[in-house]
């Protein structure tokens, strides 16, 4: 998806990172490793002096955070984004509605039951009831009422901020970055794309009254939020309008895409009703939050003192020290004058994020800052280093982001949700829970079944061996023949990814025993079912100890002594032989019985370990370590077990680029595994390409890209007319792509593209590609012509587009393939059975073949 003329295009390769996160999502790495602390960055302008800073050595790190310099946590597995703290679902999931808990994976029945919305039983679709959601928005209301605030706060629900927060219209504009790209008279901005939205079931007869009270609603809340009245009146008939939606919602199922947009109407009024009570609570669209006086002073310290501890004191630390200011924001911080402090810091902050931002860090480095003390130091200076946030700029800032989902028009969202949650208000930091919970969420799930994990299990092959112990002080040899079979159950959890590694074991055994005069055969048959309890976190896999079960029983096959060719006296010795046994059959039942368990134990413990420490580092290797390559790191947002499947949800962003906001896709029912991927996942990839605003030939944009993403070279022969073509991106959203109305967008922003005589400017180049199901593959195939959206003629028009009909080939299309179908015998029946592009997402599911499919339910009912 480049300008490279070639195949590999920046969005596959992520495509396929995915691929292989949904195929390792049951594991992750455990073990930490030995790392070097990178070098100090050199800062290229004002820090000459660092250049001379020394390298370190190589150092042993430990799971626990040192306090020196001299052991360091490894940079791949000690990020911030993979805390242990974020191992399950956040409590302040439990505030927003329904529809956004079941983004979130939140259980719904958990939240505070209020006798004016009694509960009703959870539907399969999310949108069908929405007493759910008022009850938790409700319980959003009281908890920020019940919050302890300053008292210069008033957090009542109709609270409006004091005097000294209010502001002319003129200073609301400020955008939350500090310019407004966008001019709005007035305080309100309308939903702009929630009212486009409606106007198609303006004109259905089963919608129409519905979309009529709807609109006239959201006109009176813009009315109220411009004249300073109590919105939360006309909020709650809003939530009413929603609620009776859901019967509109029965009769448009009979017609699924019809039905499908109507579940992304409803969907898109919730986050509008979610964030306007959140701006009503915090204090309406004229409120001022997070100005630099709410600034958390312990928190900032502590900030401080936790970077300081975390480098140590070395050379190298110290050099870290100097390049990030420590000593500056330290003396700050601990200033006793606190208007001064204030200035100081806004000014220390804008200084050292600059020389962060245009600093060329190397992985390791980078890795480094990714880390939990310095990611929230960094964190604490771009609270000082921007303006106060406006809700009323706020609220056009999410609009904007809602009618264009671009990373451009994230960016100040993302960056107001930053700053209001580092901020000593409690009304702040709970917009910013709400914001975070609305425009940050999972952009990637991945959900695998209790079934499909059975058929991926190893098949063991029976195990006949040589006996040769001693039971009861007495040698014992023969022979065993053991067959195991491995499998998998999952521990219901509505917080956590469980699942108990089965080991079933059958040993039959024929075996001999030395008693003085008397040799005893005995057959032997013992079963056993051990299982190991393991959890799935984001920092790995967390395995108890296995537990087994034993039930063994031993018969008196044979006895012969050396007295048996003696008439009556070997009869005699037999016999009192075979009572001898017999008495002790009981005891060496146990002991054989023990040393089964205790045998069977050392084999599990010892191949686990090896199978886990493989996948681990296939994890490490194929998915983290190409996610933090390109400072990505994926954001463990909670998981859950069910009886039959595991859940799992993660956003793929760096901390200023956005995560999920839109409803996903339902996987069909009988799936065996499901992922749905939101288009700001790839996106946040494409633009940690660093495309923006930078000049290439396509020769040297192929290198870059196959250097950036490990490609192999191309061998195709075929050479490019167009290699020594000039190509300088936009400044924003040079690459991206669109999940809609079953298409795949690919569009790029070309600020200059010159190939001698020629030269073309402002324009962009649209692929739309089509997906198809062939032969256990995922197709994306190019449809129409290649679009060029800009000033220009026809004949450049036509020249463009033979340059860029090569990248965006019609001839070559994408190819995504579940390779773990073709490896595994057990797999042969499933294929793809669902794959879909809308409203952001790409959903695909793994299932049963139709043929198989109905033959499967052909035999259930049978039995039935």
């Amino acid at each position: 998806m480049t300008t490279s003329l070639q195949r590999n295009e920046p969005t596959w390769p992520f495509l396929l990172v995915l691929i292989v996160l949904f195929v390792l999502s049951v594991t992750s790495p455990r073990a930490w490793r030995v790392v070097e602390r990178p070098d100090p960055p050199i800062p290229s302008k004002d820090q000459p002096a660092l250049a001379h800073a020394e390298t370190p050595s190589r150092v042993q790190t430990s799971q626990s955070h040192a306090t020196t310099s001299s052991a360091l946590p490894p940079p791949l597995a000690s990020t911030d984004s993979l805390r242990a703290d974020q191992q399950s679902p956040r409590n302040e999931e439990a505030l927003l509605p329904a529809e956004v808990q079941h983004q979130v994976g939140a259980d719904m029945s958990q939240g505070p039951s209020l006798h004016k919305f009694p509960p009703e039983p959870e539907q399969e679709d999310p949108c069908l009831s929405l007493t759910p959601e008022q009850r938790q928005m409700e319980a959003l209301s009281e908890e920020m009422d019940a919050s302890p605030a300053p008292h210069s706060e008033n957090l009542a629900l109709n609270a409006q901020p004091s005097s000294s927060k209010l502001e002319d219209a003129s200073t609301v504009k400020e955008s939350v970055g500090g310019g407004d790209a966008h001019p709005h008279h007035g305080l309100w901005t309308p939903p702009a794309s929630l009212l486009a939205m409606l106007e198609p079931f303006a004109q259905r007869d089963e919608t129409r009254t519905w979309v009529s009270e709807v609109q006239e609603k959201i006109t009176e809340v813009g009315r109220r939020f411009e004249a300073g009245e109590d919105v939360l009146p006309v909020l709650q008939a809003l939530y009413a309008l929603a609620q009776q939606s859901s019967s509109i919602q029965t009769k448009l199922d009979l017609q699924p895409d019809v039905a499908a947009d109507f579940r992304q109407v409803r969907y898109a009024l919730i986050r509008r009703l979610s964030l306007w009570k959140a701006i009503q609570l915090a204090g309406g669209l004229q409120s001022e939050l997070a100005a630099a006086e709410n600034a958390d002073w312990t928190r900032l310290r502590k900030s401080v003192n936790a970077v300081e501890q975390r480098l140590g004191n070395d050379s190298t630390a110290q050099a870290w020290r100097e390049f990030l200011n420590i000593e500056e924001v330290k003396a700050a911080a601990q200033s006793a004058n606190r208007l001064d402090a204030e200035r100081q810091l806004a000014e220390i902050a804008v200084r050292t994020l600059q020389r962060i931002d245009e600093q060329a860090f190397t992985e390791d480095q980078q890795a480094f800052l990714d880390e939990q003390p310095l990611a929230d130091y960094v964190s604490e200076l771009r609270f000082w280093a921007g303006p106060a946030v406006q809700t009323a700029s706020l609220l056009e800032r999410v609009e904007s982001y809602e009618s264009d989902a671009t990373n451009s028009a994230a960016e100040p969202l993302v960056l107001a949700y930053h700053r209001l949650a580092r901020s000593s208000q409690d009304r702040a930091r709970w917009l910013a829970r709400c914001l975070d919970l609305l425009y940050r969420n999972a952009n990637v799930r991945i959900a695998i079944t209790e079934e499909l994990l059975n058929r991926l299990a190893p098949e063991r092959p029976a195990d006949k061996r040589p006996v040769a112990d001693v039971i009861l002080n007495r040698p014992v040899y023969g022979s065993s023949y053991a067959e195991t079979k491995v499998g998998f159950r999952l521990i219901p959890d509505p917080v956590r990814a469980r699942v108990a590694l089965t080991v079933r074991g059958q040993v039959t055994s024929l075996t001999y025993a030395n008693a003085g005069p008397a040799t005893i055969w005995n057959d032997g048959y013992a079963e056993y079912v051990a299982e190991k309890d393991v959890e799935i976190t984001p920092h790995g896999l967390v395995a108890a100890p296995a537990v087994i079960d034993v039930e063994n029983s031993v018969r008196i096959r044979d006895v012969a002594t050396t007295l048996d060719s003696i008439p009556v006296l070997g009869f005699l010795t037999q016999e009192v032989a075979r009572q001898q046994a017999a008495r002790q059959r009981l005891e060496a039942s146990e002991e054989a019985k023990w040393k089964v368990a205790a045998q069977a134990l050392r084999e599990i413990e010892s191949e686990t370990e090896a199978q886990f420490s493989r996948l681990n580092r296939r994890w490490q290797e194929e998915v983290l370590g190409p996610l933090h390559r390109f400072h990505l790191p994926p954001t463990w947002l909670g998981a859950q077990t069910t009886e039959d499947r595991i859940v799992l949800r993660v956003r793929l962003a760096a901390p200023f680029q956005p995560g999920g906001h839109t409803l996903r896709p339902f996987a069909p029912a009988d799936a065996l595994a499901s992922c749905q991927i939101h288009q700001s996942a790839v996106n946040n990839f494409l633009q940690r390409l660093g495309l923006e605003g930078k000049t290439y030939t396509v020769a040297e944009l192929q290198r870059k890209l196959r250097e950036k993403l490990r490609l192999p070279e191309d061998d195709s022969g075929e050479e490019n007319p167009h290699a020594d073509a000039r190509i300088t991106f936009a400044a924003r959203d040079a690459a991206r792509v669109e999940f809609t109305q079953g298409k795949l967008i690919v569009t790029l922003a070309i600020a200059e593209l010159s190939s001698p005589p020629n030269r073309w400017q402002d324009f962009h180049v649209r692929a739309i590609y089509r997906p198809e199901i062939h032969n256990d593959r995922i197709q994306f195939i190019r449809e129409g012509v290649v679009q060029l959206v800009g000033p220009m003629d026809m004949r450049s028009q036509i020249a463009l587009r033979s340059v860029f009909s090569r990248t965006f080939s019609k001839d070559k299309p994408w190819e995504v393939s579940p390779g773990f179908l073709q490896r595994h015998e057990n797999l042969a029946d499933l294929t793809v059975t669902q794959l879909v592009l809308e409203d952001g997402w790409l959903g695909f599911a793994i299932g049963r073949r139709p043929a198989m499919a109905a033959a499967q339910s052909v035999r259930q009912h049978s039995q039935h």
